[in-house]
């Protein structure tokens, strides 16, 4: 091989490796765009989520303060019902501790 050969092919082989690191960076933006959307995504998601949880347990704590409140209307009208509802309820549960 000549000089001027070996100069051609080094050209195309160093032209060849800028083409190839052109296109990596290339793809490695692509790359890092599409994760950049799917956390996005993800946070959108997250924000969704957490937005029902706060609304659910808002609902659930009016239900439970109703309940509570009915249950002690429930306690000072029948005050001896509740105490045997609450003592067959003791039973029951040492009953069921008591058989492990």
């Amino acid at each position: 091989m000549n000089n001027e050969s070996t100069a051609k092919s080094r050209d195309l082989l160093i032209s060849g490796l800028k083409t190839m690191a052109d296109d990596a960076e290339e793809t490695a933006k692509e790359k890092a765009q599409q994760l950049s959307n799917s956390a996005q995504s993800a946070q959108i998601k997250f924000k969704s989520s957490l937005h029902d949880v706060k609304k659910n347990v808002h609902t659930w704590g009016n239900k439970s303060r109703e309940a509570f409140q009915t249950t002690g209307q429930y306690v000072q009208k029948n005050p001896w019902q509740s105490v045997a509802v609450g003592a067959l309820a003791g039973l029951m549960a040492g009953l069921l501790l008591g058989r492990k």
